[in-house]
């Protein structure tokens, strides 16, 4: 899978370009843990308690982790 493919379908299975940990987790059926160490050095926009991830860095650090 490319980038542009990744970030595509994980837009749409969060429904958000800024999904939170929660929803990342659910989109790659994963634990949230796993993906809090993942997204680790990448900046995001915190809304209260909650930290939202532009989905271009999410579908960059999948492919990261793939190779």
């Amino acid at each position: 899978m490319k980038k542009a493919e990744i970030q595509a379908q994980l837009a749409k299975s969060t429904g958000s370009d800024f999904p939170n940990i929660s929803q990342i987790a659910r989109s790659l059926g994963c634990r949230r843990e796993t993906v809090v160490k993942m997204m680790e050095g990448i900046s995001c926009l915190e809304n209260g308690r909650s930290k939202k991830y532009f989905v271009g860095d999410v579908a960059e650090r999948i492919m990261q982790h793939r190779n």
